[in-house]
C-alpha cells in the first residue's frame, strides 16, 4: 500500500510538473516574453512584423507589442516608398523607432509656373573713377569697379552671385558682399548658373553643348548634354532632367550615355563627387520641356511644355 500511494504521489507531481510547466510556458509565450516598440511617423501607415502580426497605425506614436528579439519590420504608406527596417524588442521594455517615408515621386499639372525674381545687371562707364563698373537695377552705386577695360563682357548672375566674361578675364561678384575675385578662365559660355553659394557654376559653351561644372579650382565635365538635358540648381544640388539613358559602369555608379529613352528620367548630379543619381522616370514625359526650375527646398520640380505647367512632388514629409 506504501508502494501504491508513492507511485501516486511521484505520478500527481509528475502531472503537476507537466501542467506547470505548460502553463507557464503559456503564460511566458504569450503575455510574459513581451517587449514593445513605439514607432513615431507621419500616419496613418501599416506596419507588418515579418512573418507575424500586421498592425494599422492611425496615430503616432503606434505601440507596438511582440516577442522579445531583433525583428525585421515592413512599413508601408499610401503614396511612398515601403520601408524596411529592423527593431529590438526588449524584455518588459519600450523602445523607440523613428521613420520617414521616401514619397514616390508623381507628376501634376499646376496652373502658374513659379516666377523667379533677379535683378538687372550692367557694366557701365563711370566718369568720375573713369573706369567701368558693374550695377543693379540701373542704379549709379557700383558693386564692383573694374581697373582693366572689358572687351565685349558676358554677365551670367543669379540672387547671389554674378560671373563676368570677358576675352582675357573671368570674373566671379559676390552681389551681397560686393567684391569680385579673377577665377580660372572661361571662354565661349552660351549659359550657366550658380549655386545658391556660389561653390558651382554650371555652364555650356557654344562649342560644346554638354554641361560642365566649374568649381573653385577645376571644372569638371559632366555627360548630360544640353540638347536632351536641363538642369537647376536646388543649394548645392543639381537637379536635371534627361533622356539619355543612365547607365551602370565599371565601379556601379550611373552615367547619362549618349543613347536616348522614349521616358525621361529626373536625377541629381554631385558636383563635388562627380556622381549622378537616378530620382524617378516619367513615361509620360516624351519631350525635353522649355523650362525646368528645382525649389529652393529641393522638395518640388517645376517644368513647362508646350505651354502647360507641370509639378513633380518629390517629398512630402
Amino acid at each position: 500500500m506504501d508502494d501504491e500511494r508513492k507511485k501516486s504521489l511521484w505520478l500527481a507531481i509528475i502531472l503537476g510538473l507537466i501542467i506547470f510547466v505548460s502553463i507557464f510556458t503559456f503564460v511566458w509565450s504569450n503575455f510574459l516574453n513581451q517587449g514593445k516598440l513605439a514607432i513615431h511617423g507621419p500616419a496613418p501607415f501599416l506596419v507588418e512584423v515579418f512573418g507575424g502580426q500586421q498592425l494599422e497605425c492611425k496615430n503616432s506614436p503606434c505601440l507596438l507589442s511582440d516577442k522579445i528579439g531583433e525583428k525585421q519590420l515592413i512599413i508601408a504608406k499610401k503614396g511612398f516608398e515601403t520601408l524596411v527596417t529592423e527593431a529590438n524588442f526588449k524584455l518588459w521594455r519600450t523602445s523607440e523607432l523613428f521613420i520617414t517615408f521616401d514619397v514616390i515621386p508623381y507628376i501634376e499639372e499646376i496652373e502658374d509656373f513659379p516666377e523667379t525674381e533677379t535683378s538687372s545687371l550692367e557694366i557701365v562707364f563711370d566718369e568720375n573713377a573713369q573706369m567701368q563698373k558693374l550695377i543693379q537695377n540701373s542704379s549709379p552705386i557700383a558693386i564692383v569697379f573694374f581697373p582693366k577695360n572689358l572687351k565685349d563682357p558676358q554677365i551670367f548672375y543669379s540672387e547671389n552671385f554674378a560671373l563676368i566674361v570677358d576675352k582675357s578675364h573671368t570674373y566671379k561678384i559676390d552681389l551681397i558682399e560686393k567684391t569680385k575675385e579673377e577665377i580660372l578662365a572661361l571662354k565661349d559660355v552660351k549659359e550657366g548658373e550658380w549655386s545658391k553659394d556660389g561653390k558651382f557654376f554650371v555652364f555650356t559653351t557654344n562649342e560644346n553643348s554638354f554641361y560642365s561644372v566649374l568649381t573653385e579650382q577645376k571644372i569638371v565635365r559632366t555627360t548630360l548634354n544640353s540638347e536632351n538635358s536641363k538642369v537647376s540648381w536646388s543649394e548645392n544640388t543639381l537637379f536635371f532632367i534627361t533622356n539619355q539613358i543612365l547607365q551602370s559602369t565599371a565601379d556601379s555608379a550611373l552615367m547619362p550615355v549618349p543613347t536616348l529613352s522614349a521616358a525621361f528620367t529626373v536625377g541629381i548630379y554631385n558636383p563635388a563627387l562627380n556622381n549622378y543619381e537616378k530620382i524617378s522616370s516619367f513615361p509620360d514625359l516624351t519631350s525635353l520641356p522649355e523650362k525646368f526650375l528645382a525649389s529652393s527646398n529641393g522638395k518640388n520640380l517645376y517644368l513647362q511644355k508646350d505651354k502647360k505647367n507641370f509639378r513633380i512632388i518629390l517629398e512630402k514629409f
